[in-house]
């Protein structure tokens, strides 16, 4: 059933499934931040701004689609050829990455999941992967950022 998916998916222009994937991740965040989880305030300290902007934003959705990713997901498929396992492998780790809190390690998990459909599918088309979810993360996270800073 996901091999299904993500071959439909593939289907579409990278601009429309990285658009896709962060409305997901989006609206799965909402229902965890304000239906969920509307109390937990844990997460990362920053000492700036500017250092929040630049971790999370920037270095951050680089690393982690690198290692959650790319390395991970590549290293399992050489161990087995089961997506689900795969893709739930990827999501536990990326989850376990940002326990924070409960409510952060399954919006995590979740979000670990997404990227690594949104990963597989980019790569199905035979085109960058790791740029494709680093960007579909990084605006996830800016999302994020001006939320939290500024309204």
């Amino acid at each position: 059933m996901l091999k299904k998916l993500i071959q439909n998916i593939s289907y579409l222009d990278n601009y429309k499934i990285v658009i896709l994937f962060y409305l997901i991740d989006v609206l799965i965040s909402s229902i965890f931040s304000y239906l969920l989880f509307k109390n937990s305030t844990d997460s990362y300290k920053f000492s700036t701004l500017g250092e929040e902007f630049f971790i999370a934003v920037i270095v951050a959705p680089i690393l982690e689609t690198y290692i959650f990713q790319h390395i991970l997901i590549n290293i399992l498929e050489k161990k087995t050829n089961n997506l689900n396992i795969i893709i739930l492998s990827c999501g536990i780790l990326f989850g376990i990455m940002h326990i924070y809190n409960i409510g952060y390690f399954l919006k995590g998990l979740i979000s670990g999941v997404i990227y690594g459909i949104l990963y597989i599918s980019i790569r199905f088309k035979k085109s960058n992967p790791v740029l494709n979810v680093s960007i579909c993360h990084s605006i996830y996270n800016l999302t994020a950022f001006l939320i939290n800073n500024f309204f």
